[in-house]
């Protein structure tokens, strides 16, 4: 099956506050099948919803998003890149797992996260911040 997905959703792009016309655009992106979601984004919406609505969110991941499983190799690359950052540079494992996936698929990174700006200088990966 030949994927749609454009753009790689990150847990920041949906915690923080966004204006309409962000929410707007993501809507439309989900509508498109144009959003996946990563394994660790996924445990990380789930485990972050509260208690009774985990479920729900699951359900709602499974349904909206297409699931991108992440392997050893993102892994492997999550610490190449790390290598390859400035000292001064702190980045969060997690943004450098996330960051792996979607440069194996070549997708856009939608985030509220300045460390992916950071990986993006290294990379050359497309990142697109949400405001």
């Amino acid at each position: 099956m030949l994927s749609r997905a454009r753009y790689l959703l990150d847990t920041s792009a949906m915690r923080e506050p966004s204006g309409v016309e962000a929410a707007e655009r993501l809507s439309r992106l989900l509508v498109e099948g144009k959003l996946a979601v990563c394994s660790l984004v996924r445990v990380a919406l789930v485990a972050g919803a509260p208690s009774d609505q985990r479920e729900a969110m699951r359900f709602y991941l499974s349904t909206t998003t297409e699931p991108l499983p992440t392997d050893e190799r993102d892994f492997q690359r999550a610490l190449e890149v790390q290598a390859l950052v400035d000292d001064e540079t702190a980045l969060c494992w997690p943004e450098l797992v996330v960051a792996a996936v979607a440069e194996r698929r070549a997708l856009v990174i939608l985030h509220h996260n300045a460390g992916f700006e950071q990986i993006a200088k290294v990379t050359g990966q497309s990142v697109e911040w949400v405001t």
